[in-house]
């Protein structure tokens, strides 16, 4: 890169290097729109909605650039700048990320521990017992019906 490089003219040798093929064009693609990009996307998608993680936004900003290498041939520099495509492929991603319950199902995991076990059999070992008589012959004819047809599938 020369030291005296305007926007236009990085623009235009790095959609060169892409439309070449050229792997390295990414890193600089990268070292260049990168940072702005992620900060943008951090603004819009964890400070304003907090709908994503920093960690969710360098995803997309990963997912963007293997998207932009997919998609070097249809690249126009007349319908926008290479760091506007690209920011136009990252902001897309990191909706994906969001739309596609990556976040909600990272939300959702649970690490089980002692705490988690303990729970659980706390909750399963819990009587919820009839409050009234009516209650209680219910729920004990119940468990007779359900001892006989067990019996009579046995046989």
């Amino acid at each position: 890169m020369a030291e005296n490089e305007s926007p236009e003219e990085q623009n235009m040798r790095l959609a060169v290097a892409l439309l070449d093929d050229e792997e390295s064009a990414l890193e600089e693609i990268l070292r260049f729109y990168g940072s702005a990009i992620l900060e943008s996307l951090y603004a819009k998608y964890v400070k304003r909605l907090g709908v994503l993680h920093y960690e969710d936004i360098e995803d997309g900003v990963s997912i963007a650039l293997l998207r932009l290498w997919g998609a070097r041939k249809g690249y126009d520099d007349k319908k926008q700048s290479l760091r506007v495509w690209f920011y136009c492929i990252a902001n897309n991603a990191a909706k994906d990320v969001f739309k596609h319950g990556w976040y909600k199902a990272q939300g959702l995991e649970r690490h089980p521990g002692q705490d988690w076990l303990e729970e659980k059999l706390d909750s399963t070992t819990a009587d919820p017992s009839p409050q009234t008589s009516g209650e209680k012959r219910k729920a004990s004819k119940q468990a007779t019906d359900l001892e006989k047809s067990s019996e009579q599938t046995i046989r």
